[in-house]
């Protein structure tokens, strides 16, 4: 008993400084996001820390030489194209709970009187289709969009530039907050600029329209504000180990 006892103390395990050359090893392999080089790391760790139990007088540096030609003659592409895929699918997931999670009794029948005042307010705006106050507020929303686009592509890219690591996370988040607004570019071409003020066409508008207003609220209030305190506390983790 005692012998397996000070087996298990004398267990070799990946230290700090060699969890640090992990890190800067995957880096040059070209791996774009942090959040998979923390799970490429864990499983390089893992694999040398096995080795390890086996021969503990192998060096680091050829247990992580025959950890990484697990991978094949691709490295780390074949691997890093699942993970970015499972990573990818967790956290829109996640995004979906949180979106059908919203939708209780009290705010379905918010949503349903919502759907009610949009179109009496696009039927009512229709009676004016001839006159200017019309275009003034086709050109508003046209602006807006444009607007909220430039403004989301600019705060990426300033994102990029402070941040020195890139997380896949700050990019699945970014599409789930663009596409609403392509939605919108094409119901403003597709139904106010072409279909003009059908029935089909007025259902149309106030559906999207009011079902792109509520994920786009739902999103900034509740979904990025969630998701990126889950990322702060990951960071955390990562800080403290």
């Amino acid at each position: 008993m005692e012998n397996r006892l000070i087996a298990t103390k004398l267990e070799r395990k990946v230290n700090s400084e060699e969890i640090d050359q992990l890190h800067l090893f995957i880096r040059k392999h070209y791996v774009e996001y942090y959040d998979v080089e923390l799970e490429l790391v864990d499983h390089l760790a893992n694999d040398i820390e096995r080795q390890w139990q086996q021969d503990q007088q192998l060096s680091f540096a050829i247990a992580l030489d025959r950890a990484f030609k697990k991978f094949g003659v691709f490295g780390f592409m074949d691997v890093v194209e699942q993970k970015i895929n499972r990573l990818s699918s967790a956290y829109y997931k996640e995004s979906f709970r949180l979106l059908k999670g919203f939708f209780t009794i009290p705010k379905i029948i918010f949503s349903m009187a919502l759907l009610g005042v949009v179109f009496v307010l696009l039927r009512f705006l229709g009676q004016f289709k001839n006159v200017s106050v019309v275009e003034v507020l086709e050109g508003g929303v046209f602006l807006f969009l444009v607007f909220q686009l430039v403004r989301l592509f600019h705060a990426r890219r300033q994102r990029q530039k402070q941040m020195e690591k890139k997380w896949l996370l700050h990019a699945v988040l970014f599409h789930l907050e663009i596409w609403p607004y392509y939605l919108l570019f094409f119901l403003f071409f597709r139904i106010f600029l072409v279909e003009g003020n059908t029935t089909f066409a007025l259902v149309m508008q106030t559906v999207v329209i009011t079902a792109t207003g509520l994920y786009i609220y739902i999103l900034k209030a509740i979904i990025i504000p969630k998701i990126n305190a889950d990322l702060n506390l990951q960071k955390q983790r990562i800080t403290t180990v």
